[in-house]
């Protein structure tokens, strides 16, 4: 075959193969862009139909934008649910109901008095009957009741609305218990009072009492009654009961004031602490459930007693006896106090159930390293914790079942409280535990947490986090001493790092 032939054979095959290469080559292109993943499939951002403004990255001709210097636009402020309530350290605190005056958003215009109108009913008339129109064209929403000074359905339909909304009888008629709700509607009867959710605490350095209403934080001194470096602080009696302990000026015994706040007259009063000494070197003390009484332990020659009594040191009693003397104390409930050994994640802890009416004492838990226990308030469920490895795991004990399940969250006992319910617990939960000797390390303050604050369903095993301080509040927070308002939508606790009160608001 002539060279020449060969050469235009070789040249039409290369031609060919060229084709078939730049077309094999788009196809597959195509077919990569079909199946190529774009940002919007991942990102709530919608399709390209819903906003024809959206710049697809993947077109190369697109210019590219600087997402810095697009302004997004703000609905409404993240308002944090953290509150740092106290301005100093705290010994202690607790949750408590306080009544106080309900403010109206505005006030009723000249107030009508209808104290001394005659019942009205359908078909009534007179000025009386404008005079009821106006008061309940008042109320937000207005029935905007014509004030013709007939008794008509119209009115008859407001009037039992206005029933309705103030607990009486809707019967329509118009009475003297309507009046009366008229008036206090307009102010006359005196202001109307509402109860809410506050929070009594007790300044670490010189004993002072102060209290603030949790949904509006406006710290108050309510006492002055001075007892230098409060260590420890129970309350009862919706905190006008209190018993303030500290360490002597020569460090040698510990001191137990029980102390009564005088009646609250006025609100910007401060009031007097009156009370006596408990005896000497109480070890342990607990506040009731219904917070009317506590339990107490002190030595007594080579034993220890265990008494119940009131604050205003009536109705002693002695329920308990032991020669083994370093106990903690909690009254779960009416037939539960908690007694558990003073906890070393070096020696194996118990915890006993002693029952206050009977006084009968029986075995829960044992053979535990660093045990520590929180019971709930139907005495069904323990919350412990276990010294493991040089680190923390924590445990739920059935005490009908005797049986033990590992708890959702890592943390101690002492970082927890029950809801009244004894279904939710809530904790603040170290964010990492570092190997130490627990809880030894953490009582002495060679180790503090970074915690997070959580709910857990006990039934459900559900657990849920409610807030983050450091991330939310810019504090590392290693909480204790927890308390739930009776409301269930504040939850309060004191920093270990500094001992400040903290609020999360819950609902």
């Amino acid at each position: 075959m002539p060279k020449k032939t060969i050469i235009i054979i070789i040249s039409i095959i290369v031609g060919l193969a060229i084709i078939f290469s730049i077309a094999a080559l788009i196809q597959g292109r195509s077919q990569r862009q079909a199946q190529e993943i774009k940002m919007r499939d991942f990102l709530p951002f919608g399709s390209r139909e819903e906003k024809e403004d959206f710049i697809d990255v993947t077109q190369p001709e697109e210019e590219i934008i600087d997402v810095t210097e697009i302004e997004i636009p703000t609905t409404a402020p993240i308002i944090s649910k953290l509150t740092k309530i106290s301005s100093f350290a705290v010994a202690g605190a607790t949750t408590i109901t306080k009544e106080r005056v309900l403010e109206k958003e505005e006030e009723i215009e000249q107030p009508i008095d209808v104290s001394s109108f005659k019942t009205m009913r359908l078909g009534s008339t007179g000025e009386e009957i404008q005079s009821i129109q106006t008061i309940l064209n008042r109320q937000d929403p207005s029935p905007n009741l014509e004030l013709s000074g007939e008794y008509d359905e119209s009115t008859r339909a407001a009037v039992i609305a206005f029933q309705k909304n103030n607990n009486l009888v809707a019967d329509g008629i118009a009475g003297k218990n309507t009046f009366a709700a008229l008036n206090a509607f307009q102010g006359i009867n005196g202001p109307q009072i509402e109860t809410v959710a506050a929070v009594r605490y007790v300044k670490k350095s010189s004993g002072h009492i102060y209290e603030t209403f949790l949904d509006d934080i406006s710290e108050r001194k309510i006492s002055n009654t001075t007892i230098p470096k409060i260590q420890e602080v129970v309350f009862g009696n919706n905190g006008d009961s209190i018993v303030l302990r500290y360490i002597s000026s020569n460090r040698s015994t510990i001191e137990s004031f029980s102390g009564i706040l005088e009646e609250e007259t006025q609100s910007d009063r401060v009031r007097e602490l009156d009370g006596i000494f408990l005896p000497q070197n109480v070890s342990t003390i607990s506040a009731s459930p219904d917070s009317s009484s506590f339990f107490y332990m002190n030595t007594i020659g080579p034993n220890t007693i265990g008494l119940t009594s009131t604050f205003e040191n009536k109705n002693k009693k002695q329920i308990f006896i032991s020669e083994f003397s370093e106990w903690i104390s909690q009254w779960a409930n009416d037939r539960m106090i908690t007694l558990t050994t003073k906890a070393s994640g070096l020696v194996h802890g118990f915890a006993y159930r002693l029952d206050p009416d009977t006084e009968s004492f029986d075995k829960l838990l044992g053979d535990i390293a660093g045990l520590t226990t929180l019971t709930s308030p139907n005495g069904k469920l323990i919350l412990y914790s276990e010294s493991l490895d040089n680190s923390i795991q924590t445990y739920l004990y059935n005490t009908d079942t005797r049986q033990s399940t590992r708890f959702s969250v890592a943390t101690l006992p002492e970082k927890c409280t029950w809801s009244s319910s004894s279904i939710t617990v809530f904790c603040s939960v170290p964010t990492s535990i570092g190997s130490a000797v627990y809880p030894d390390s953490w009582y002495q303050g060679a180790i503090s947490f970074s915690d997070a604050l959580w709910e857990i369903n006990v039934l459900t095993d559900r657990a849920t986090i409610l807030a983050t301080p450091l991330v939310d509040a810019g504090e590392d927070i290693d909480g204790t001493n927890l308390s739930l308002s009776h409301d269930n939508n504040y939850l309060t606790f004191i920093n270990k790092n500094d001992s400040y009160l903290w609020s999360l608001t819950l609902n």
